[in-house]
């Protein structure tokens, strides 16, 4: 392995077979990744803060097939499908939990998420939107409204898409 420079001055680490990850990225999540690239087994990534492990509980662009770009520096891609050509380089310098099938592969030793909640508020001025999921904004602290839905199960879903227990809202 060796450390390379791109055009902007960020460095890399370089493996053997030419992928190349940002210096800051846990040894773990390389080797995780490295496992299921180009196996067409779609996976899931969290990411966060890799110095608290809190989840900073992003909904989009986190689950695909790991792929490669090309060209000088080739770093990881999450492909939509094995379908799909191309994909957004995965920012592996901030990945907090992995899962494949809801199974978890790679997981920061201090990994927490902050808690969500189902509550049906009233007089909320959006009557269409009575289901309101709440999360905690800390480990200890208060509470936000994070989403409005118009049913529970949609509410309900969405819950269990962003703990992991579901890959689809």
């Amino acid at each position: 392995m060796k450390t390379i420079k791109d055009n902007a001055g960020r460095e890399y680490h370089q493996l053997d077979n030419g992928t190349c990850y940002d210096v800051n990225t846990a040894v773990g999540v390389v080797e995780t990744l490295e496992k299921y690239r180009d196996r067409s087994t779609r996976i899931r990534v969290f990411y966060g803060d890799t110095v608290t492990g809190r989840d900073w509980m992003e909904e989009n662009d986190t689950m695909g097939i790991v792929g490669r770009s090309s060209g000088q520096i080739k770093v990881p891609l999450l492909i939509k499908t094995k379908r799909s050509f191309g994909g957004g380089a995965i920012l592996d310098s901030v990945i907090v939990k992995i899962t494949v099938n809801h199974r978890v592969v790679y997981e920061h030793p201090e990994f927490w998420q902050p808690e969500l909640f189902l509550s049906s508020l009233k007089n909320t001025g959006t009557p269409e939107l009575p289901w309101t999921v709440c999360r905690k904004l800390e480990p200890v602290g208060g509470m936000e409204v994070y989403a409005r839905f118009a049913t529970k199960v949609k509410a309900e879903r969405f819950i269990a898409f962003m703990e992991g227990r579901r890959n689809s809202k």
